[in-house]
This record gives C-alpha cells, sequence and structure tokens, in this order.
C-alpha cells in the first residue's frame, strides 16, 4: 500500500485523513549501528529500546487513543515485515489487538499468525529477536 519512496500510493492517497511519516523512529533499518550484529541484521530488542523507537510508540499510542490507525508496508506478507515482527510486537505487548491487511484485502488477525509463529519468546529476546 505505500511506494518505496516514502510517500502512499495515489489511490490510497485518495483515503488518507492524516498521514504521518514515522520511518525514522519505526523504521526497519535503524541509522544507529548499534542496532545491528555482525551479519548486519536489526537487532529487535536493541532497537525497541532506543528513546527514538519509544518516542514513535508513544505517538502511535497516542492515535490509537484518538482514532483508528493503519501503518502502512510494501511488504505484503506481515510474516516478513519489520512492522509485525517489531512495531507489532511490542504494540501487541501492550494490549493493542493488530490486524494485517494483505494484498487480496483480506483481513487476517494478528492471533491467526502468532498460533503458527514459532518465533514467540521474551519481548526483548537479545539473542532470536532480529530481522532475517
Amino acid at each position: 500500500m505505500r511506494g518505496h519512496g516514502g510517500t502512499p500510493t495515489a489511490n490510497f492517497a485518495e483515503e488518507l485523513r492524516n498521514y504521518v511519516f514515522l520511518g525514522a523512529e519505526l523504521g526497519g533499518r535503524p541509522s544507529d549501528p548499534a542496532c545491528y550484529d555482525e551479519h548486519g541484521h536489526v537487532l529487535y530488542g536493541r532497537r525497541a529500546r532506543s528513546s527514538e523507537f519509544q518516542a514513535g510508540i508513544a505517538r502511535l499510542e497516542a492515535e490509537l487513543a484518538r482514532q483508528r490507525v493503519a501503518m502502512m508496508c510494501s511488504e505484503e506478507n506481515p510474516e516478513q515485515c519489520h512492522r509485525r515482527l517489531l512495531v507489532g510486537r511490542v504494540l501487541a505487548a501492550r494490549g493493542v489487538a493488530i490486524d494485517h491487511i494483505r494484498g487480496d484485502g483480506r483481513i487476517e488477525p494478528e492471533s491467526a499468525l502468532a498460533r503458527g509463529d514459532d518465533r514467540q519468546g521474551e519481548l526483548f529476546d537479545a539473542g532470536a529477536w532480529r530481522s532475517s
């Protein structure tokens, strides 16, 4: 639903009420080198503890208190998307219900994905929680 340039596509833009880019705060490629392992994988636990990320989560939570929020991504499969694996996991741990809009328009609840996910674990587990 989003072009790679960081802005909504034309069709989706017609439906937008308020678009806010939070790539610096919640993006999957942080600028801090300490958030990466020796193989270039993002260490999600470190990213989630960063003040930048926490500010982005606080902004999302404030918006969630006011209205429904949709986070956009160019990745159709939520099982491979950092928004699910990082942002969604943090929000779910805080009690936020997550649904995924698939490429065909179908809504897939996070609970359905989580049932088959063997990567569940501690929220800030340093060893396993990273990008692929």
